[in-house]
């Protein structure tokens, strides 16, 4: 859909772990390194609420997550994987007849594969022109408008973009051109998907799902689609199908990879997110991927080297810096852990998460005044987020302890 890049969409809301990071949780959780509390620690720690539910961006970005599991005050938030990019260009037009309408889609094709908007939209307004009832020429405007606008490929990033709705209008009118050309219906199901029509997205996608079967593109797209509203079963299905479909895509391998990370399949998920990276082993959302994965299953010896890894070589992806901070904390290294969710707030200041984190690490580190400061920002951002909360209640207990503690 987008030049440079794949039309599978990149996972949507509901396929991402957790927003920024897991919260650690500073007293013996299951989410913890350990079942008991840190040998150090004088007092028991605050613990942290997991986030509610997975979602995409933060926390409290839920207009489209996978429905939340209740909260569990004893338990902790696994860090999060970072949304996977799409594999590939998107597949050609022409269909090689030779006529001079398919040869105009071919040169629309080739230069959008160039990244020559202009070009690729003047061949495909020819194309058009030639075909008036060929929906494939309105089909190919649609991805140069796509491209144009810049937009996320992810479930409801764009909904209020203008360009896009009227976008949607003319890919209506292709699948009524024809509605056995699927690559209409798929296109189609995108757009809906960015604007953030779930319902239409989804009956759209598996129109062109049941038109082509056996195209991992239409299978990958609808995936996305279905986790992203809640059906993570049918989601994990499509996706599965599509790196069945498409076994030398790193990108579907992660897109499984998280899906099963979503229905609780960790093994199973580090299996996908390990020959993806085996695909690409240089892609640092890869390796961020595996090593959330890992820190979720609480093998944090072999989670860290994979997020040290990923921040090196995308020092400031914010996400990153944050899990390998959960990582460092889990295993003790407060000062590190610390520092990492400084780096982390000081390229994203909104991250909730970070806040969260740095300030139950602080409170395990004994500063109980900077920890509450940190509590409290987080819940300055998100009023709404019950971690920040739980925390701050445990922590005024913490407080109150060492005010009725008598002096050295």
């Amino acid at each position: 859909m987008r030049r440079k890049r794949s039309r599978e969409a990149a996972l949507a809301a509901g396929l991402c772990l957790a927003a920024a990071v897991g919260v650690a949780c500073l007293a013996g959780s299951p989410g913890c390194a350990s079942s008991a509390p840190a040998p150090s620690a004088p007092r028991e720690p605050v613990r942290s609420v997991p986030a509610p539910g997975l979602f995409v961006a933060s926390a409290s970005a839920s207009a489209s997550a996978v429905p939340a599991p209740p909260v569990d005050p004893s338990s902790s938030a696994p860090p999060s994987a970072s949304v996977p990019p799409p594999p590939s260009p998107p597949p050609h037009l022409a269909r090689g007849d030779g006529s001079p309408a398919d040869q105009a889609l071919a040169q629309g094709d080739a230069a959008l594969d160039a990244d020559q908007l202009d070009a690729a939209k003047r061949a495909y307004q020819k194309a058009a022109r030639l075909a008036p009832r060929d929906p494939a020429p309105l089909v190919g405007l649609a991805r140069v408008d796509i491209a144009r606008s810049n937009s996320s490929l992810q479930y409801a990033s764009s909904p209020d973009d203008p360009s896009l709705r009227r976008t949607l209008k003319d890919l209506q009118r292709a699948v009524k051109l024809d509605p056995a050309y699927a690559p209409a219906s798929l296109e189609l199901g995108r757009v809906q998907l960015i604007l953030g029509h779930a319902q239409p997205a989804i009956v759209a996608l598996r129109k062109a799902v049941a038109l082509t079967p056996n195209d991992p593109e239409a299978q990958s797209a609808l995936g996305v689609a279905c986790i992203a509203t809640g059906y993570a079963d049918d989601g994990l299905q499509a996706l599965s199908r599509a790196a069945e479909l498409d076994p030398s895509s790193a990108a579907r391998q992660r897109n499984l990879g998280t899906a099963l990370v979503l229905r609780h399949r960790l093994a199973d998920a580090v299996q996908a997110f390990e020959k993806a990276l085996r695909l690409s082993p240089d892609d640092p959302g890869t390796l961020n991927d595996l090593g959330t994965a890992l820190a979720t299953m609480h093998e944090l010896t072999r989670a860290l080297p994979l997020l040290q890894r990923a921040v090196a070589l995308a020092p400031s992806q914010a996400s990153y810096r944050s899990n390998l901070g959960y990582v460092l904390q889990q295993q003790g290294k407060l000062d590190d852990a610390i520092a990492e969710y400084h780096r982390t707030i000081e390229l994203d200041a909104k991250l909730v998460d970070a806040w969260l984190n740095l300030g139950t690490a602080l409170a395990q580190r004994g500063n109980l005044a900077e920890a509450r400061k940190a509590l409290e920002k987080a819940q300055q951002l998100d009023p709404q987020d019950p971690r920040a909360k739980a925390n701050l209640e445990e922590l005024q207990e913490l407080e109150k302890g060492d005010a009725g503690a008598p002096a050295p």
